[in-house]
């Protein structure tokens, strides 16, 4: 189990290389309420929050935590499929 959380753990914190500077971004430009930005920053926000999961994954005390396990799986499904979501649609630029 212990591999496991630091599998799900490790694949968060890479994810949040791409979500952390998205949230930026949006929030720098206001938002940006006409590109979908204002529906997207909380859903980000909340997948930003699972870095605090993953590095508590790493710690001796909660490497073996059935809690931060499921909450890692399901943050991991969430943010892989915003993820794929985000790289398929196309752009309007």
């Amino acid at each position: 189990m212990r591999i496991v959380n630091r599998l799900f753990a490790t694949l968060i914190l890479l994810l949040n290389l791409y979500f952390l500077p998205f949230s930026f971004i949006t929030i720098r430009e206001n938002f940006g309420s006409m590109r979908g930005g204002l529906t997207l920053l909380p859903i980000t926000l909340l997948i930003n929050m699972l870095i605090i999961t993953s590095v508590l994954a790493f710690k001796k005390k909660y490497e073996k935590n059935l809690g931060i396990l499921i909450i890692n799986l399901f943050g991991l499904l969430f943010a892989l499929g915003l993820f794929f979501l985000l790289m398929a649609t196309q752009r309007m630029e």
